[in-house]
């Protein structure tokens, strides 16, 4: 509390739902850029939707890249759509793979024309939802041996899967989406999976169910 009078510090006000989301997606961005790992990037997610007050969440940002002043200024980014994802910019990452263990691409991160994702009895998600692309068409090797690989895509691009399978699976879990904005990006799967499995499948946004995720994660805070 201010000793003057009596009003709580910056640190010790309460936080909104808005804040907290905000929050994430900056730990999100951090991830997908590589500048954290899968256990930091869990445990400080966990650790802001158990979040109270500002000042729990400001150790959580220290040593990030501050974020811009529209970012800052609007919250959470706002979630591009369609022909928005196609950009100007360079890839954040070219390939994903795993032996006897997991990877994954996910958030806000910037697709190659060509993306590789390579599973040796481990499994790898790439994850669209969110991304960008450096060209309106995509393609995406996906090759697994005795693993999987997932790729997830929202319902603003279009997603084909043309694989082969060898004792082994590869197909599109699903429907695919029948109708998709204007000038949207077109994401082809393709390559063999050997006695694994590869598929895609579409999955709402985070922006498409907000409640539902930070309610798992409050339950999640409150039983540890």
């Amino acid at each position: 509390m201010d000793e003057h009078n009596g009003s709580p510090q910056p640190g010790q006000l309460r936080i909104s739902d808005t804040e907290r989301d905000t929050v994430a997606a900056t730990l999100r961005e951090a991830f997908a850029e590589g500048r954290l790992d899968p256990a930091e990037h869990q445990d400080r997610l966990d650790a802001v939707y158990g979040a109270k007050t500002r000042g729990e969440l400001a150790p959580l940002l220290a040593d990030l890249p501050e974020r811009s002043s529209v970012e800052r200024a609007h919250g959470a980014p706002r979630p591009i759509h369609g022909a928005e994802r196609v950009v100007e910019a360079e890839p954040t990452s070219r390939n994903a793979l795993t032996v006897l263990s997991g990877a994954e691409r996910t958030g806000r991160w910037v697709v190659p024309r060509k993306f590789s994702a390579a599973s040796l009895f481990g499994a790898v998600t790439v994850d669209l939802r969110e991304a960008r692309f450096t060209a309106r068409e995509t393609t995406i090797q996906a090759h697994s041996l005795a693993g999987a690989v997932e790729v997830i895509a929202p319902d603003d691009i279009v997603l084909r899967v043309e694989g082969a399978g060898v004792m082994g699976g590869y197909w599109l879990d699903g429907d695919p989406v029948e109708t998709v904005p204007a000038g949207a990006p077109i994401v082809t799967v393709t390559g063999i999976s050997l006695m694994g499995s590869v598929w895609g499948l579409y999955k709402p946004r985070d922006h498409q169910k907000p409640e539902r995720k930070r309610w798992w994660h409050r339950l999640r805070s409150r039983g540890a």
